[in-house]
């Protein structure tokens, strides 16, 4: 995985400054788990979460996280994703990308509110643009204009965070469960929690020590596999790949029959590793 040298210098001190915002365009959850949230109250038909694909590096005592998500718009209009999800402890986005047009475009660093300033313009102007921001202490956003009518949206945001260590004991979170969004903002939003395609889990382990097992209370499907090298892998994964499922859906009737029987985003991915 590549991430620019803007991008590492903007992690070491993004929690004390301002958020990775990314605003692109074609000229160059419920807020206790992630998902995608539509304003309550507002005559709008959701969207769903195609694909939701996870792969994660780590490396002794850092992790870096890859999350690629397709979101899908079954219905006749162009509407606008907001997609929410928990901040781990000490994380730091580093990277977002938005494909337009087939092509990945790579967001670039700004202060919060110049971003979405020009994020609002390009959405106003009809362009493609998209915006991934921290908002508050726990939490990321992403939200993409526009998602076409009966098309989809592939987006993929890397970041950054440190492993906890305990007496030999590391752990690594991938958290779903909690936005940290007070009362009054989850009154506001309804969420989407499922992913009506594809969802995946996959997670590369290296060391300097040796590590003697790799263990995911929460996860009992979670395949393990000692590497060659010393290192573990560790993968699981559910659904249709390349969205098939979503795609068959051409109303928002079939859509929800499809999400009935979705994964969904609702419980963090804990791994554990002793040494």
């Amino acid at each position: 995985m590549k991430i620019s040298q803007q991008a590492k210098r903007w992690a070491k001190t993004a929690l004390a400054t301002a958020a990775l915002a990314a605003a692109l365009h074609t000229a160059a959850g419920d807020a206790q788990a992630a998902g995608l949230i539509t304003p309550n109250g507002v005559n709008l038909p959701q969207l769903a979460i195609g694909e939701h694909k996870v792969s994660v590096v780590i490396d002794g005592g850092f992790a870096v996280t890859t999350v690629e998500q397709t979101f899908h718009n079954p219905h006749s209009q162009d509407l606008e994703a907001l997609y929410a999800f928990p901040l781990p402890k000490h994380g730091a986005l580093a990277e977002f990308t938005y494909w337009i047009n087939g092509q990945p475009v790579t967001g670039e660093v700004m202060r919060k509110q110049q971003a979405r300033a020009l994020y609002e313009r390009e959405k106003s102007a009809g362009r493609e643009t998209a915006l991934a921001q921290q908002e508050g202490f726990k939490r990321f956003e992403t939200r993409v204009w526009p998602v076409r009518a009966n098309d989809a949206v592939r987006v993929r945001l890397t970041y950054m965070q440190p492993v906890e260590m305990d007496a030999g004991v590391g752990r690594y979170l991938y958290p779903m469960e909690t936005g940290g969004v007070d009362d009054a903002q989850m009154r506001f939003w309804s969420q989407n929690d499922a992913v009506s395609g594809y969802f995946s889990f996959d997670v590369t382990l290296r060391d300097g020590y040796p590590v003697t097992a790799l263990r995911a209370p929460a996860h009992p499907g979670m395949r393990f596999t000692r590497q060659a090298d010393g290192g573990w892998r560790a993968h699981m994964d559910k659904g249709t790949a390349a969205s098939t499922a979503v795609e068959e859906a051409a109303t928002a009737e079939a859509m929800a029959a499809v999400s009935a029987s979705s994964v969904r985003l609702d419980t963090d991915v804990a791994l554990y590793r002793r040494q």
